[in-house]
């Protein structure tokens, strides 16, 4: 589920919970999922990595990119949205995370 006005999903379950499950490669069901072979990062995925390129922190980069990968992993599994679209909320939370970052000045 997510809030068509926002753009953002809704987690049904715990967010810790999903993010291990996904790392484990279990869906909130606990099946395994299936990858398609030979696809690669999504252009969400790409847009992401070339943003956090550009963070100098290395600590900094880390955190945010982690930050990316649970959102993400929380509306896949929980807002049970395609990989794909929420990369693209991820996405979009990681620029707002990076401006309010630059308002702060650093």
């Amino acid at each position: 589920m997510r809030s068509a006005a926002r753009g953002e999903c809704a987690p049904r379950g715990t967010a810790r919970a999903s993010v291990m499950a996904r790392r484990r490669g279990l869906g909130h069901r606990g099946g395994v999922k299936a990858v398609s072979a030979g696809t690669g990062p999504s252009r969400w995925a790409r847009q992401a990595a070339t943003l956090l390129a550009q963070v100098r922190d290395d600590a900094l980069r880390d955190d945010l990119r982690l930050r990316f990968d649970e959102r993400a992993a929380i509306c896949e599994i929980d807002g049970e949205l395609s990989r794909t679209e929420a990369e693209r909320i991820a996405f979009e939370s990681l620029v707002h995370a990076l401006e309010r970052l630059r308002g702060r000045g650093q």
